[in-house]
């Protein structure tokens, strides 16, 4: 254990210096990060309501999609925010997601779609934060926070959501 935290602190010191090296074309999105990285990242305090219900955190959100809807743990998920929304379904394995009494697939069509409209809502129900995702401009968007990466939401697919998103508001203010 001592030996997987050593290697992911290693690993993340050097995603920060090519971060840094490359002179503000890439941003890589976490919570331990500074202005931007750290806005943007899903760990934010960032209240949304989606289809009626209110949520801290994007985490908070996607935490609580690990449980059936009536379950007490996901009511308390979508209360959390940092790093108390990741470890509430810390222990639970788990391939299904739940949303409006559906069971969702990880890596399904309708859970990207599902991921993008509520990080949309967050956006659009933010300012702060989406002004701070417009002004990355055409900045390569990077989540490289451990080295093992996410099931329920790779790295690559929260970027490309990011990023799709990003697109829609430039031509929105057109």
């Amino acid at each position: 254990m001592k030996l997987r935290k050593l290697v992911n602190k290693s690993f993340i010191k050097a995603i920060n210096l090519i971060c840094f090296l490359s002179n503000g074309r890439i941003i890589n999105i976490n919570s331990k990060g500074k202005g931007m990285s750290s806005t943007l990242s899903n760990f934010t305090r960032s209240p949304f309501v989606l289809d009626g219900v209110r949520y801290e955190s994007f985490e908070g959100f996607w935490q609580g999609l690990k449980f059936p809807e009536d379950h007490p743990k996901r009511i308390e998920a979508q209360k959390l925010f940092w790093i108390q929304a990741k470890l509430i379904s810390k222990d639970l394995n788990t391939t299904n997601l739940y949303y409006n009494n559906k069971i969702i697939h990880y890596n399904s069509k309708e859970l990207y779609e599902l991921a993008k409209r509520a990080e949309r809502e967050r956006f659009l129900q933010n300012p702060d934060q989406k002004q701070a995702l417009l002004s990355t401009g055409n900045t390569k968007l990077i989540h490289l926070v451990q080295i093992r990466d996410s099931k329920s939401l790779p790295r690559k697919v929260f970027c490309k959501i990011l990023i799709e998103l990003r697109e829609e508001f430039k031509e929105q203010e057109i």
